[in-house]
């Protein structure tokens, strides 16, 4: 009864401890978000003020910076940027 006993709480401990894991990768994964949230609002702030006085082949420009890859799949495209937006908010759009 006593082996029964000590191996249900190894058991417990190897499942906390794997728990345990799974939410400091998962709080290290918010954390990084945050900061590119952080980021990436400073850089659309910094944008909207410039993009007023911008001429349309600046503008196209500066869309090419920001736009990595862009794939059409069956009615589905997804724009992939230099960003990681999906991180912060993912977006799917259907056409």
């Amino acid at each position: 009864m006593m082996l029964e006993e000590t191996e249900r709480i190894r058991q417990e401990r190897a499942a906390s401890e794997e728990r345990h894991r799974e939410l400091k990768s998962q709080l290290a994964r918010l954390d990084r978000a945050l900061s590119h949230k952080g980021q990436i609002e400073e850089l659309a702030r910094r944008l909207s003020q410039g993009l007023d006085s911008m001429g349309f082949t600046e503008r196209r420009e500066l869309l090419r910076l920001l736009v990595d890859e862009v794939v059409y799949d069956n009615g589905q495209v997804t724009i992939r940027t230099i960003i990681p937006l999906e991180q912060l908010h993912p977006i799917s759009l259907q056409i």
